[in-house]
């Protein structure tokens, strides 16, 4: 049977070629945030119409709150 070796995650092919490369580590994280970029676009088309109507719904909820925060000293005073 063979025995399992404890071995570190420094002492790893993964870690010693790519992940101690200091040049592949930028590409990787410039890959991973044009990703995020593109993903982002891609959801902005489906987003828009939703951040619409919200920022419809809210202008008048948030007027009612402040107008409810500025009366009701008037409203509760006897």
């Amino acid at each position: 049977m063979k025995q399992h070796s404890d071995k570190l995650f420094s002492d790893t092919w993964l870690f010693k070629w790519i992940l101690n490369n200091q040049a592949v580590t930028a590409v990787l994280i410039t890959l991973l945030v044009g990703l995020t970029g593109l993903v982002l676009v891609k959801l902005s088309l489906h987003v828009a119409p939703v951040l619409d109507c919200v920022s419809i719904i809210m202008l008048p909820l948030v007027i009612s709150a402040l107008l409810y925060y500025l009366l009701k000293s008037l409203v509760d005073w006897p």
